[in-house]
Parts: structure tokens; sequence; C-alpha cells
């Protein structure tokens, strides 16, 4: 068969989801410009392009075209390479179901999201999630006893077992938080050009907070971001984290502190440095800024805020006050943040560049406001 032949086979496929004649249908819906161009970045650096005609050898379309159409794909899947890895690791919190639907609902496209979530509650308490399992990627449901819970960084280690390299992007949330509408758009967006300057990078900081006036939600807005930075502190954790004003530009900032409630990167970065799963709480986040600069990756606030977080505690339990033995599982973990800061590299659960450890404490500031 010639090659002419082959092409008009393809175009005339029973399976074939959009075709050329669709652009004369009036009722062709069409993808945004900003779909459209993405789609577009994608198909001209694949091998699969014909550079001459600007054709796929894969389905022989005209690429310039066809990703206008809002019905087509990759026959090789490449449009879906994008898809983020939601980690998400819930305490008891009536406000994780919310959080979900908030993240899919504001989602520019909510087919590229999965979530990987750990539930810690009573039996009665893990929120029905079968509703919404078809309007995502996928969802991972784990559903664990609130007793049996060894805390957040337990937790959220175990939320991101599944990750792998199939996810180009993962992110790190809290269960209760509020997504602002096209975030996944956005995110990505800036995230990219963000990359041009710091090209091993995550996305991390403090976000704006919400809260409830009785049934209603007052969200807090600003135009610039809130850069989380580490403070040398009094305590056993030995750094914290505390805030100062940005003074980025639109591509972000760069900072020295890791948020736990929003982290957002490529996925082969927190594959590389994992949780640590015998950590507690305090050190969680300074330890973790301590390791990804031991890596090379830079730590930096978003021009954008693209989220918010409740940091009030009002009508939630938290793990010290359900389970009378926290204290022994929080000397164990901070005995073992001082290993970390000490520079002992802990089987890849530490440091390994004295000289990096060292360089960021010194970036710690001394008198601040604690977050």
């Amino acid at each position: 068969m010639s090659k002419w032949k082959e092409y008009k086979a393809k175009l005339n496929s029973d399976n074939k989801e959009v075709k050329p004649w669709d652009f004369l249908n009036p009722n062709t819906e069409y993808a945004t410009e900003e779909e459209s161009d993405r789609r577009y970045e994608i198909c001209k650096s694949c091998p699969e392009l014909l550079q001459t005609t600007k054709q796929c050898k894969q389905c022989g379309c005209f690429m310039i075209m066809k990703s206008k159409l809002n019905d087509a794909t990759c026959p090789i899947k490449k449009w879906d390479e994008e898809k983020i890895f939601i980690s998400i690791a819930s305490y008891r919190d009536p406000e994780l179901k919310d959080t979900i639907l908030s993240a899919i609902e504001n989602a520019y496209s909510p087919k590229r999201l999965f979530f990987s979530i750990i539930s810690q509650a009573d039996e009665n308490e893990h929120p029905d999630l079968s509703d919404i399992e078809d309007m995502v990627d996928g969802i991972e449901y784990v559903k664990i006893n609130f007793k049996d819970s060894m805390g957040a960084c337990w937790a959220r280690g175990l939320a991101q077992k599944p990750l792998n390299s199939s996810y180009k992007y993962f992110l790190q949330i809290d269960s209760h938080m509020k997504f602002t509408n096209s975030w996944d758009f956005y995110m990505l967006s800036k995230y990219k050009k963000s990359k041009e300057r710091w090209n091993k990078l995550i996305y991390t900081t403090y976000v704006y907070p919400y809260s409830y006036n009785g049934d209603q939600i007052e969200y807090f807005s600003s135009n610039t971001p809130t850069v989380a930075c580490l403070k040398i502190s009094n305590g056993d954790a030995m750094f914290e984290g505390t805030y100062k004003d940005y003074q980025g530009d639109n591509l972000g900032e760069k900072t020295n502190y890791f948020s736990g409630h929003f982290a957002f990167g490529e996925s082969q970065i927190f594959i590389d440095t994992p949780y640590d799963m015998n950590l507690y709480f305090s050190g969680e986040e300074p330890s973790l800024a301590a390791r990804f600069n031991d890596k090379d990756v830079n730590l930096v606030v978003p021009p954008l805020n693209f989220l918010y977080h409740r940091y009030d505690r009002i009508g939630r339990n938290m793990h010290w006050g359900d389970n009378e033995l926290w204290w022994q599982i929080d000397r164990s973990s901070k005995d073992r943040l001082k290993k970390i800061f000490d520079g002992d590299p802990l089987d890849g659960y530490g440091v390994s560049d004295i000289e990096k450890l060292n360089a960021w404490k010194a970036s710690a500031v001394i008198d601040a406001n604690t977050i």
C-alpha cells in the first residue's frame, strides 16, 4: 500500500475519534487556545512528527489543526504525560472529601489527576469516595484505624508509596485545603517557566489561609505570595518555619524551607528523596529542606497562589490528643532529627554533604516570628 493510501486509510478509520471534516461541522467543540497550544508544543518535540508537513506519523493528521479539536487524543498518549499524582494524608478530618472535590471541580483538566489518600479515622469517619472515582484518572484510597497511626510523616510516606515515573508531577497537600480556578493549568504553566531559571525545583511555601465564619468560608487574598523560610528554633526540632515578604519576580523566589502542606514538582525529585516514615511531626519540614538541599533541588516560592490552607485546628482531632504514647514516637523522631542535622546519611534519609548542610544552616534567620 502506498503512503498516500495508508494516510487515507488512517483518516477513514472507524475508531478515529476526530476527522478533518469535523472543522466543517458547526457543532464541533474546540479546545481552548491554551490547551491547543499545550498539545501542539508536545507534538513539536515528538519524534513522530514529520517536521516538513507537521503531520503525525501515527495518525496522519496535521497536528496544528488536530490539536484544536476538543475530543482529539494523541495515539501514543503523549498529551497525557502531564499526570499529577496528588498525595493526601488525612487524620480524622471532616474536610477530606471537600478538599478532594475542590481540587477536582476547580481543575482545568480533572482527568490528569490521580489521588493517593491515606485516611486515618474511626470506621464511621472514613468518607465515601465512590462517587468521584470516575471524575479523575484514578484514586488509591487506604483506610486505617486512627489508633494504628504512627503520625504525620508515617502517613505521608504511605501516601507516597504508589508514586512512580508514569506520573510526571507530584503534589502533596493537606486534607483541609481549597483550590483556585484552573489551578492545575496555571501551576504547570508557571512551573515550566520557573524551570528556565531553576532547572531542578519544587514549588513550596505556606499558602494563603482560609477560615470559617459560621457557615461562610473567608479567604485571605493578597497581591504577593507568602515566603516560608528557615528559622533557628529553641526547641528540640532545632529548626522551624517562619515567613518574610515576597521579593521575587514572575518566576518565583528561591527559599531555604520546605512546606509539608504544599509541595509540587516533577515526580522523580520526590522518588529520589522519599518521606522518612520514622519521623513524627516536629522537624518534618526542615529535615526535608536539608535533604532536598543536599540533592541540589531548588525550593522555590511560586509567583501565584494556587490554593488555600486552613491553619486553625478548630473541630479537628490531632494524633497527639488521641494517642497517650505519642511522646515516645516524638522522642525517637527527635533523636533521628539530631542525626540528620549532624550530617548522618541515615541510609539515604539523611544528608551526604556536610558543607552543603552547614551552608543551609547558616542561611537560617534568628529573630523572626514563627508562623
